[in-house]
């Protein structure tokens, strides 16, 4: 005992203080190795650039235009939208043959029916 203080008890405090102050470092720098973007990450959007793309040919093979926020109402870059978009696209965009959705960095090409 130094001065009536118990010198363990002293040092927890500044422990604790250091402590908290290392997770509130580690946290972010931990985040920041994760891939640009990630679902809940650090970066929110940050890195988003474009993800997101949709080519609809009708059956001649001709381009017909398509507004990507007609089907989806963000085009979230962490959502693997190739796996679901162009089965919908072909749905509700009429006259379309071919649908290719390319979402981060993956293409999926489908036919449509009919």
């Amino acid at each position: 005992m130094i001065f009536g203080v118990d010198r363990p008890r002293a040092l927890l405090r500044p422990r604790l203080a250091v402590a908290v102050l290392l997770v509130q470092l580690a946290v972010p720098l931990v985040a920041l190795t994760q891939g640009v973007p990630s679902r809940f990450g650090f970066h929110m959007f940050a890195g988003r650039g474009e993800t997101l793309s949709v080519l609809v040919l009708d059956r001649a093979g001709e381009e017909i235009p398509v507004d990507v926020e007609d089907f989806v109402a963000a085009g979230r870059p962490e959502l693997a939208w190739a796996d679901v978009l162009p089965e919908r696209v072909c749905q509700r965009q009429e006259g379309a043959a071919v649908v290719t959705v390319t979402s981060r960095g993956r293409t999926r090409t489908v036919r449509c029916a009919g």
